[in-house]
């Protein structure tokens, strides 16, 4: 029997949500059995901080999930305000439109800073995930490289998105398929 886990985006997509009704939605989301509850992204504020600080204790079964920018000082501290729990996802743009106008890298800077971020992060936590943002659309033999690189640096678990939501179910499937080959 194959396993799934159930990760949540509630959180990581609520703006209009305040302090408290994101500290009942966690609680609600680990209540009802969520693996992984993914927090909004984390920007290094006080009030980011806060929340982790409140959220984190009161998980009895959920993994909280914190995605810094993707830098080595947010990561940093995402970790501290994680104080050694839950996980550090660390996410990077790997289509060519999205290196080259969102994140201002090539291809070869860009596995330079999946390797010393994932590393970072698996120096400070004990759980880190890799994800490759519109990845449906990166080069296959880049996505490849990255997804190598992000492994052999310590996540372990990796996401590949389609960002865009372009692929129809049965393209994902073959789109998935490719890549476990690998």
């Amino acid at each position: 029997m194959k396993t799934i886990r159930i990760s949540d985006t509630t959180l990581k997509n609520a703006e209009a949500v305040s302090f408290r009704e994101k500290i009942e939605i966690a609680k609600t989301l680990d209540r009802i059995g969520v693996d992984v509850i993914e927090m909004p992204p984390f920007h290094g504020k006080k009030a980011e901080e806060l929340l982790l600080h409140t959220v984190l204790p009161l998980m009895k079964n959920a993994t909280i999930s914190v995605m810094p920018e993707a830098n080595e000082a947010s990561v940093k501290a995402a970790a501290a305000a994680m104080n050694g729990k839950g996980r550090l996802h660390i996410a990077v743009p790997t289509s060519p439109v999205q290196m080259e106008y969102h994140s201002h890298k090539k291809p070869a800077a860009m596995l330079e800073l999946v390797d010393a971020l994932v590393r970072l992060a698996a120096s400070l936590a004990k759980d880190v995930e890799f994800t490759a943002l519109d990845a449906t659309r990166a080069e296959p033999e880049f996505l490849r490289q990255v997804l190598k690189t992000a492994v052999d640096a310590g996540a372990a678990t990796v996401t590949v998105c389609d960002t865009v939501g372009t692929m129809i179910p049965d393209e994902c499937v073959c789109f998935l398929a490719s890549l476990k080959e690998d």
